[in-house]
């Protein structure tokens, strides 16, 4: 499996975000924009969590996403802007010492 890699912006990235708005840098959000997942009462019992866990808890979300959109432009600053749209197809919640392999996560543990 890949290493997981931090997407939390640096103080300068937070700083700009922050700047059009009246809101202090510092309180500005940690992470971008879009990499929020929230999940409804219809997908917590599919995840089979009865018990909410405690904000703050860290979790381990182990995913299959499908690509549904795909987007590479140029403005007229001639600056390149990219983007992927992914929509999640499969996944489970683990508490991040029980972590298992991918397919283990995903397909259950093969005898």
């Amino acid at each position: 499996m890949s290493e997981l890699v931090s997407m939390k912006m640096t103080a300068t990235e937070r700083k700009a975000m922050a700047a059009p708005s009246l809101v202090d840098g510092k309180d500005a959000p940690a992470y971008p924009w879009g990499l929020s997942l929230t999940l409804d009462d219809d997908a917590l019992e599919k995840l089979d969590l009865e018990t909410l866990p405690k904000v703050g808890t860290a979790l381990t979300l182990v995913a299959r996403v499908e690509v549904t959109r795909t987007s590479s432009d140029q403005g007229s600053d001639g600056q390149k802007h990219q983007s992927v749209s992914l929509q999640i197809t499969d996944c489970c919640l683990e508490p991040e010492k029980d972590l298992k392999t991918v397919e283990d996560a995903l397909y259950g543990k093969k005898d």
